[in-house]
């Protein structure tokens, strides 16, 4: 349950503040409660959690309780003046304020954003002591326009401290990025052929071939040794959760289903032969990458499956549009031979709804 509670400092004089009770920890029926070095009042009202590496920690004796916060600043301001916080009653004792480093923010700063955690600051004395009340949970100060005080020498030592802790995690950061940085370049020294490069990165083809002549022109780009590595890992990228996938796929990246329509693997029955192209191999050399240990007979017995049904598919060169077919009909034309049966057309639907995943 989120509490807030007033508190006085017994190592600073007794000095009045308000806190989150989650800041208070009781060790040995000894109540200490951390401390932050800036925007106390919005840290105490958000229960922000103590970082104890930075904050400070002062032994306190707790004066009240309470689930509101308002209530809790109202407790606080009243502890000024009197050590009796359950009555309504003038005290006599002589009025006591908050010290200025209870004080380093105004109420307005627990509606800001929290900022970078400044060096810690110890509150500052006050005067008055007050009356030890039962339980502790919380903190939180009263807000003033004043401004801090210069830290006192305790201060300036936990300061140095931190400076130099802040300082020699910054080393072993910079050692540890050498370390990367060196073990990058070593990997890509032993194995510069799967290395991949913020040039390799980029797309060999802006979008896939449509026509003979794109694919002319590109496969006489790949008789360059380094373009045709891009490639080879442009396409190792596509992915796919198997052999079959991967290849559909990586076909759909190079060309469109019209042109696709032109080729077979072998090049029979007046059709271009994928592999005696340039791109067979590449396309091969991409699917091993993918997929280590699989076989160049299974990766050319899928890309033959893909360029018999390409025709079928959207824009492929014996397609027909949905509402030409009629419903229920058997007699479909179809297939390399003329004749497509219905797990035809269902393959075809299938690859590609696929392939428009792939893209």
């Amino acid at each position: 349950m989120n509490e807030y509670a007033v508190v006085a400092f017994e190592d600073e004089d007794d000095a009045v503040a308000l806190v989150s009770a989650s800041w208070i920890v009781n060790e040995g029926g000894e109540h200490f409660s951390y401390w932050p070095g800036h925007q106390q009042t919005m840290r105490a009202k958000r229960h922000v959690i103590p970082d104890k590496q930075t904050w400070g920690r002062h032994k306190i004796r707790v004066l009240k309780v309470t689930s509101n916060y308002e209530k809790a600043r109202s407790k606080a301001r009243k502890a000024e003046e009197t050590s009796n916080l359950d009555t309504d009653e003038e005290s006599s004792q002589r009025k006591r304020h908050a010290p200025l480093r209870l004080l380093s923010e105004s109420d307005s700063d627990a509606d800001m954003e929290l900022e970078p955690e400044p060096v810690q600051r110890s509150p500052r004395k006050a005067k008055a002591k007050t009356r030890e009340l039962p339980v502790p949970k919380l903190l939180s100060t009263p807000s003033t326009s004043q401004q801090d005080q210069p830290p006192t020498p305790k201060a300036r030592s936990s300061d140095n401290n931190f400076q130099q802790q802040v300082l020699q995690k910054l080393q072993k950061l910079e050692e540890v990025q050498a370390q990367i940085l060196d073990r990058l370049a070593d990997l890509a020294k032993s194995s510069p052929a799967s290395w991949v490069g913020p040039a390799d990165l980029q797309e060999p083809l802006s979008e896939p071939l449509k026509s003979i002549q794109e694919f002319d022109m590109l496969e006489t780009k790949l008789a360059e040794s380094e373009f045709k590595k891009r490639m080879i890992n442009y396409l190792s990228l596509v992915g796919g959760v198997n052999i079959a996938q991967t290849s559909r796929r990586m076909m759909k990246k190079l060309g469109s289903n019209n042109l696709w329509s032109d080729f077979n693997v072998f090049g029979r029955k007046g059709k271009r032969g994928l592999k005696s192209t340039r791109f067979y191999p590449v396309i091969v050399r991409a699917c091993v990458k993918t997929h280590q240990g699989v076989k160049e007979t299974d990766i050319e017995e899928v890309l033959g499956d893909f360029l018999k049904r390409t025709p079928y598919l959207p824009g492929g060169s014996k397609w027909k549009k949905p509402d030409a077919v009629k419903a229920g009909t058997d007699d479909v034309k179809a297939g390399t031979d003329g004749n497509n049966t219905g797990a035809d057309a269902a393959f075809t639907s299938e690859d590609e709804g696929e392939g428009a995943m792939g893209n």
